[in-house]
């Protein structure tokens, strides 16, 4: 019968843009981390609980995408899938877990670690799922020219103090340093 085709079909069509409202407002804002190159980072993703929780029914998952950064799943870490620039890198705070607390530690950061990460938790018996989104940056550190130039002329200083050698060569050392200043100010 039409009218009934025609009420399955919206039926359907309000199902569709509920979902894809649902989809739409659980994507996490994500928080802005930042750390230093070669440094470790730490990105924050916790379950606000004031009960223990049960880990052997548990899943935290950490990814770029749809890649495997962490996994941690039924009370034991499982990282045979993932990607092969975090192997060894990755840790999660695992005396912390029953708290609630499944932040991602992340060392010795590089400039191809800049992403969107993603942390995604479920208690396999309630079924209830919690998300968390955090974007890494990587810093690089300038050392501005004043600054190379004086600590070159500390290191030069240094070795002219400590060496046993002439005034001679601590009189060359200070003209090559001078030199040096005049050509990198």
């Amino acid at each position: 019968h039409p009218t009934s085709f025609l009420r399955i079909f919206l039926l359907t069509l309000s199902t569709f843009f509920t979902l894809s409202i649902f989809i739409i407002t659980v994507v996490p804002q994500p928080t802005l981390c930042q750390a230093i190159n070669g440094d470790t980072a730490i990105l924050p993703c916790a379950n606000q609980t004031s009960e223990k929780l049960n880990m052997k029914k548990y899943s935290v998952y950490w990814q770029v995408e749809s890649s495997v950064v962490h996994f941690f799943h039924n009370g034991a870490e499982s990282l045979n899938n993932q990607l092969k620039r975090y192997q060894n890198r990755t840790r999660l705070f695992l005396d912390q877990l029953e708290h609630g607390n499944f932040s991602l530690i992340l060392s010795q950061v590089q400039h191809g670690d800049e992403a969107v990460y993603t942390c995604i938790y479920r208690n396999g018996e309630t079924r209830a799922i919690g998300k968390h989104a955090s974007k890494l940056i990587i810093k690089r550190i300038t050392v501005p020219a004043a600054t190379t130039s004086f600590l070159l002329l500390l290191l030069i200083w240094h070795t002219c103090v400590h060496t046993s050698s002439s005034e001679w060569a601590a009189t060359g050392v200070l003209q090559w340093t001078k030199e040096l200043l005049h050509k990198y100010p």
